[in-house]
């Protein structure tokens, strides 16, 4: 199985976006994720260009406002899924990830309802334990996500939430990502990560402790072969950070003799200067 790679992009970027755009359907990037802030907007001219890539759209989550679990944020909460999903049709997304979110899981149950006509498009995304504002989060492991999800939605399976909640549970990291396994995730976001912290950290590939000879495992007896990348970026003006993350996920992640040649991350740089 080829595994396919995604670019993980916050949306009103339009000149990150439009560069980005170039490097996917080549050896490096296969799709883009592209989270979508309150205040997004795109020209007819990036529209244009993005609706001809395979995207994954996802939804403001809790940094924005927008949190399924809250009753207080459930207007504006609605009024940005809405928005997304309309998004969604413009641009020809395949798929929209929300997260879990914190609070009440009766409130989160009640919003998603709202939008059961969409669950072959939306993919939840499960939470570590405890947010970064010490909050409890809901879907955070294999029992709160399936009392969650009642109506069956698509599962978008971040492993180093995963892991997260293992640290605060105190239990084995590998028993929760397997139990995740059970809803056949569509896709994989990763990152990396240490295992004496319980808050969400996002650390580049090989700046952590994560075992990805067991991650590598997991996602290759799966029925999905997408995997967004969700390391850090310092700078909004270009992906090289984002091209060293990945020239180090597929050396963990793909067998060396069947990796197909791609260029190396200093091409972007050369490219711009030209």
């Amino acid at each position: 199985m080829r595994l396919k790679f995604g670019l993980k992009i916050i949306g009103n970027n339009e000149q990150l976006l439009s560069d980005s755009i170039k490097f996917v359907d080549t050896d490096m990037f296969d799709y883009i994720e592209l989270l979508i802030p309150p205040t997004f907007n795109l020209s007819n001219k990036i529209l244009n260009k993005i609706s001809k890539i395979k995207l994954i759209l996802h939804c403001p989550h809790e940094n924005y406002g927008v949190d399924i679990g809250r009753k207080e944020k459930r207007e504006f909460t609605i009024k940005m899924i809405k928005k997304s999903l309309q998004w969604m049709e413009k641009t020809n997304a395949i798929y929209l990830i929300i997260h879990c979110g914190t609070g009440n899981i009766e409130v989160a149950k009640e919003n998603l309802k709202l939008f059961k006509d969409y669950k072959d498009l939306i993919l939840l995304e499960n939470m570590p334990m405890i947010g970064l504002n010490g909050e409890i989060c809901l879907g955070y492991n294999a029992k709160s996500f399936r009392d969650l999800n009642v109506l069956n939605f698509g599962l978008c399976f971040d492993i180093g939430h995963a892991i997260k909640s293992s640290i605060s549970l105190g239990v084995g990291y590998r028993d929760i990502i397997l139990e995740f396994m059970q809803f056949n995730p569509r896709i994989f976001h990763i990152s990396d990560g240490k295992f004496d912290k319980e808050i969400d950290e996002h650390l580049n590939i090989g700046e952590g402790e994560y075992d990805f000879e067991f991650i590598n495992k997991i996602i290759r007896k799966s029925s999905s072969d997408m995997i967004t990348l969700e390391t850090p970026r310092n700078n909004n003006i270009d992906i090289n950070e984002d091209l060293k993350n990945l020239e180090k996920l597929k050396n963990l992640l793909v067998d060396r003799k069947s990796i197909t040649p791609y260029f190396s991350c200093f091409y972007y740089q050369r490219r711009t200067k030209e």
